[in-house]
């Protein structure tokens, strides 16, 4: 049995890991402070990629909510 991450499981996680990085960790201390999160980190637009079943945040936004 091969337990390792498939190619495009590997992608993904460091799509997310590059996303934390880039928008989450500069900001993290202040909205921890401040008990807060930034709304803008819900509303990321992902890069095109190739995974057949991974839904987008505009796929399955609802579109209410608070800003």
């Amino acid at each position: 049995m091969n337990f390792g991450l498939e190619d495009r499981h590997r992608m993904a996680q460091r799509m997310v890991r590059d996303f934390a990085q880039r928008e989450v960790a500069p900001h993290i201390r202040e909205w921890y402070r401040r008990r807060t999160m930034g709304p803008a980190i819900l509303r990321f637009e992902l890069p095109s990629y190739p995974f057949e079943s991974c839904p987008t945040p505009a796929a399955t936004r609802s579109g209410g909510g608070s800003s």
